[in-house]
C-alpha cells in the first residue's frame, strides 16, 4: 500500500462513519510501524471523539510493544470515560507480558479493580497465574468469581487447588464459577476427587450452582458421570431444568451405558425430557454409534405410532427428522407413510427427513 492510500485509511478512520471505522480497523493493524506513531497521538489527543479513541485503543491490540503498553496504561489512568478504559484495559491483556505487567500496576486502584481483573481472566496468558491466584482470594465475590474463570482459562496445575476450594464458598456466584472452571482442568486431576467435590453441589439451593456441577461432573469417565447424574433424572424431586441439563451433559460422551439409561428413561419420560433424549442422541454422529442410536430412534417412532399419536406429535417430528440428520436409512419405510400423515406439520418433517436421506418424496 503506498504512503497515500495508507493516509487516505488513516484520513477515514478520523472522520468516517461507524461503519468506515469498523471496516478500516479490519486493515489498518497490519501496517504496524507505519500507522502506530499515528495511533499514539490519536490517544492523547483528549479532544478527539470517544469512539475513534475506542476503535483506535481496539487496534493497538494487534500492535503489542513497550510504546503501545505505555500508551495504553497512560489512557487507563487519566480517562474518566468507563468504556474506554475498559477498552485499553482489555488491550493490555492481549500485549504480552509487558501488558500483564501493567494491568497488576493497576491493581491497587479500587476504581480500576474490577475491570483490570476481567481483563487479566479473559487474557489467556501465563503471566496472568500469579495475579489470578492471590485475586481467588479477594474478598470481594465478583473478584473471585472473575480470577477463577481466569484459572479455568489457563488449565494450569496451579489452579487446581483454588478450583476446589472454592467449591465451599460461601458465595454462589463463586461456587458456580469453581464448578465451571474445574472442566478446564480436569484432565490434571483424579477423577475420584472431582467427583466429591462436585457430588455434594448438585444439591446446592443456588439452581445455576447445581447445574454448573452437572454440566462438569458430565465431563468425567462415564460409569463416574453416570453414577452421579443418573439419580437426577429418576426422582421427580429434581428441578426440571437441573434435569435438563445432567441429561444434556451425560449425553455429550457416548457410550453403551449411557444409551442403556435412555432406553430405560424413554418409558416413564414427561413430553419435553423425551424430546431431549432425542436431541441428545441426534449429536452421536460418530459412525460406530449408527446402528445402535438408529435402532433406539426406529423403537420409539415405532411405539408412538399406537394408539394414539396426537400427544406425541412434536416426538414424532423430532425422530423423523432426527433419523434423517443420521442417516438412518433402515428408517425410510416409517418416514414414507407418515409423509401422508393428517398432521401437516409431521408430514413436512418426514418428507425433509427422506430428503435428508436422498430419497424421492413420497
Amino acid at each position: 500500500m503506498t504512503p497515500a492510500s495508507l493516509s487516505a485509511l488513516i484520513n477515514r478512520l478520523e472522520v468516517g462513519s461507524f461503519q468506515d471505522r469498523w471496516e478500516v480497523a479490519k486493515l489498518l493493524p497490519s501496517h504496524g510501524e507505519a500507522v502506530l506513531p499515528r495511533f499514539l497521538e490519536l490517544l492523547q489527543e483528549e479532544e478527539s471523539d470517544g469512539e475513534l479513541r475506542w476503535f483506535v485503543t481496539r487496534m493497538l491490540a494487534e500492535m503489542p510493544g513497550q510504546a503501545t503498553v505505555s500508551a495504553l496504561l497512560g489512557l487507563v489512568n487519566r480517562t474518566t470515560d468507563g468504556d474506554l478504559a475498559r477498552a485499553a484495559t482489555v488491550a493490555l491483556g492481549h500485549c504480552g507480558a509487558p501488558g500483564i505487567e501493567a494491568l497488576v500496576s493497576l491493581l491497587p486502584s479500587p476504581e480500576h479493580r474490577l475491570i483490570v481483573t476481567q481483563a487479566l481472566a479473559h487474557s489467556g496468558h501465563p503471566a496472568s497465574l500469579p495475579p489470578l491466584l492471590d485475586l481467588a482470594r479477594h474478598q470481594d465475590p465478583a473478584l473471585r468469581a472473575l480470577a477463577l474463570e481466569g484459572l479455568g482459562l489457563l488449565a494450569d496445575p496451579l489452579a487446581v487447588s483454588p478450583l476446589l476450594a472454592a467449591l465451599a464458598d460461601g458465595v454462589a456466584a463463586v461456587r458456580r464459577q469453581a464448578a465451571l472452571g474445574l472442566a478446564a482442568v480436569m484432565p490434571l486431576i483424579e477423577p475420584q476427587r472431582c467427583l466429591e467435590g462436585l457430588r455434594p453441589l448438585l444439591a446446592d439451593p443456588n439452581l445455576s450452582v447445581a447445574q454448573a456441577a452437572a454440566q462438569t461432573l458430565g465431563r468425567l469417565p462415564s460409569p463416574l458421570a453416570i453414577a452421579a447424574l443418573a439419580p437426577l433424572l429418576t426422582t421427580p424431586l429434581t428441578p426440571d431444568p437441573l434435569q435438563k441439563t445432567a441429561l444434556q451433559a451425560l449425553g455429550w460422551q457416548p457410550s453403551q451405558a449411557v444409551l442403556e439409561l435412555w432406553r430405560q428413561l424413554w418409558p416413564q419420560a414427561s413430553p419435553a425430557r423425551r424430546l431431549d433424549l432425542i436431541a441428545a442422541l441426534e449429536g452421536w454422529t460418530d459412525p460406530p454409534w449408527a446402528g445402535p442410536v438408529g435402532d433406539l430412534l426406529r423403537a420409539w417412532l415405532i411405539g408412538l405410532g399406537q394408539p394414539n399419536p396426537d400427544p406425541s406429535l412434536p416426538q414424532q417430528r423430532a425422530l423423523a427428522l432426527a433419523l434423517g440428520r443420521l442417516q438412518v436409512t433402515q428408517a425410510i419405510p416409517l418416514l414414507r407413510p407418515l409423509c401422508h400423515h393428517p398432521d401437516p406439520s409431521l408430514a413436512l418433517h418426514a418428507r425433509a427427513a427422506l430428503r435428508l436421506l436422498g430419497q424421492e418424496m413420497a
